[in-house]
């Protein structure tokens, strides 16, 4: 199902109107529009389509794990640091229901990066969770 954007996915293009070498597109998931580029990252296409092709056949899973990853690494930050005092206390739920899944990146044959927006939590900060072989969300970013 949301494997499909591949068949719409366009040129990127850098600021200079000249393509990057990457592909883009859009596709809606769960009521909000998500983003997703493909880099080849000097790989080989099909390799790296059959990769954006299995992630996104089987998203709510790696959604799932994605954001997992950002809840072990960032609740107890949240509540114990980035909170404001006037703020309540979230709940691992609450928390997860803030953030978004706003775009997907596959880097290559491997690396897979699930951005979401930060719900007012961090700065406006984007929270990015990283798998570096397909899989497994092993890292959390902090962007912006």
């Amino acid at each position: 199902m949301y494997a499909d954007v591949l068949d719409r996915l366009t040129q990127c293009v850098r600021r200079d109107g000249k393509p990057d070498g990457g592909l883009e597109g859009k596709f809606d998931f769960q009521g909000e529009e998500v983003s997703v580029a493909v880099d080849p990252d000097d790989e080989e296409w099909d390799v790296i389509l059959w990769r954006a092709k299995e992630v996104l056949s089987k998203l709510e899973l790696y959604e799932r794990k994605a954001k997992e990853k950002i809840l072990q690494d960032c609740f107890s930050s949240y509540n114990d640091d980035w909170r404001q005092q006037d703020e309540p206390v979230l709940t691992e739920d609450q928390f997860l229901q803030r953030i978004k899944l706003v775009h997907i990146w596959f880097l290559g044959v491997d690396g897979v990066d699930f951005m979401y927006s930060d719900g007012g939590m961090f700065g406006g900060h984007s929270l990015i969770s990283q798998s570096f072989d397909g899989e497994n969300f092993t890292y959390v970013q902090m962007y912006g």
